[in-house]
């Protein structure tokens, strides 16, 4: 769901930096679901109760990959206000 968010409202910056941001969110936001796929089919056995590596290493690109995205858009959205 987040990817297709990302993909419906993703309009490339004109910065270098911002559009670097959101290459490297664009990038973090793909490879979590692989991450989290593996986590779904290894961690069934161990239950609620102990979430391996495999999570955290799924969740953890989702939330860096959103934080870039928002970086770079409202960096770009104070940008434009200015001028």
């Amino acid at each position: 769901m987040v990817n297709v968010c990302l993909g419906l409202y993703l309009k490339e910056q004109s910065g270098l930096w911002r559009k670097a941001f959101q290459r490297l969110g664009s990038v973090s936001v793909l490879l979590s679901p692989v991450f989290l796929l593996l986590a779904f089919v290894q961690e069934p056995s161990v239950g609620m109760a102990g979430r391996s590596w495999r999570t955290q290493l799924g969740l953890i690109p989702l939330i860096i990959g959103v934080a870039l995205h928002l970086v770079a858009n409202l960096a770009a959205k104070s940008n434009s206000a200015q001028n």
